[in-house]
């Protein structure tokens, strides 16, 4: 399927490479989207965990959109660090919207969130400018703590959807979980080998992943103004 899928690319004359940069601007976009829409209801409901996560896409869609410069000037250690502390950042502020949502408690609200951003920073650091690795810097961001607070985030929709049965907690769940293991399977082979397919796949995913969230988003709002509290 995946030979397929790059035949095709090369069939239309698109070079894997300008893919990859089509997907990444086709997933700032739809982020963007996505910041958009939930600003949208914070205005209408004025619920701060919204608020956090339209900061949150927002700084995924400029992030993402960043990649695209970020690609063409690969040499500048200093911006694939702040692109992977940024990545940290804003996946951290899903979990505290979340935490916010669930009414979860400060040591989770701010001190684990805090603390993983500070230990990711410094681990990150060291491996990018101390031991001068890119290669074990961006594993560690891609391949280790994004997936883990990914998987953080979907266990904590998870608690709700199963008690619920909502089927927007369930495709948020879902979605973060996917993307995590996404995170693991292509980041791997793209960060640690180079493998521009891998990053094509792991893209394409990507960008469905968003959809599901949109989805997941949607629903809960649907689910929400229908009174199933």
């Amino acid at each position: 399927m995946l030979i397929c899928l790059f035949d095709n690319i090369h069939i239309m004359g698109v070079g894997v490479d300008e893919a990859i940069i089509f997907l990444t601007l086709l997933s700032a976009v739809l982020s963007f989207f996505i910041a958009w829409f939930v600003l949208d209801r914070y205005r209408k409901t004025e619920k701060t965990h919204l608020l956090i996560w339209f900061f949150a896409w927002s700084l995924v869609a400029f992030r993402t959109a960043g990649e695209v410069f970020l690609k063409l000037q690969e040499s500048n250690i200093l911006l694939l660090y702040f692109s992977d502390v940024l990545t940290i950042v804003h996946s951290v502020l899903w979990f505290i919207g979340l935490a916010i949502l669930l009414e979860l408690s400060d040591r989770w609200k701010y001190m684990f969130s805090s603390g993983y951003i500070v230990v990711h920073a410094a681990v990150a650091g060291y491996l990018y400018f101390i031991v001068d690795n890119r290669i074990m810097g961006a594993l560690t961001t891609y391949a280790i703590f994004v997936p883990v607070i990914f998987f953080f985030i979907a266990w904590f929709f998870y608690g709700p959807a199963r008690e619920t049965k909502k089927l927007g907690l369930s495709l948020v769940s879902g979605a973060f979980f996917l993307w995590g293991l996404d995170y693991i399977v292509f980041g791997i082979p793209y960060y640690a080998y180079g493998n521009n397919e891998a990053a094509v796949v792991g893209w394409i995913l990507g960008f469905i992943f968003r959809v599901m969230i949109l989805l997941g988003f949607y629903y809960m709002v649907a689910e929400e103004e229908g009174g199933g509290e």
